[in-house]
């Protein structure tokens, strides 16, 4: 129940967002109709932002898909499972998807070889 939860928050930024990506697309290829004049510590948050959320979706699934097999394949032991376990596992999700995202943001701005390539991944 804990991992529906947290994988309905994190749909949640994932939908509110992504309201925003079609106009950070536009501002990327510099079209005069949408040119988005932000500082530079403000678009290092939106850069890291935007891969986070999903990465963080993404990632709540295959846990929550963990999570159904080892309640089917050991239901007895699946039972004992303490709540602890699931807020470190809630918080696993969450910060091994910042660390990917850290990881990206680090290539975007600094290997400009990489950055074709994330942005086609994103």
């Amino acid at each position: 129940m804990y991992l529906v939860i947290n994988l309905t928050i994190a749909d949640m930024f994932v939908g509110g967002f992504s309201h925003f990506h079609p106009f950070r697309l536009l501002s990327l290829f510099s079209f005069d109709i949408v040119k988005m004049n932000l500082s530079p510590e403000l678009n290092v948050i939106i850069n890291f932002l935007f891969p986070w959320f999903p990465l963080t979706s993404l990632t709540n699934i295959a846990v929550i898909s963990l999570h159904q097999m080892h309640a089917t394949i050991r239901p007895f032991r699946h039972r004992l499972i303490k709540k602890w376990v699931y807020g470190v596992t809630i918080a696993g999700v969450w910060v091994l998807a910042a660390m990917v995202s850290t990881v990206t943001l680090i290539l975007e701005q600094y290997g400009k070889e990489w950055s074709y390539g994330l942005y086609l991944w994103q």
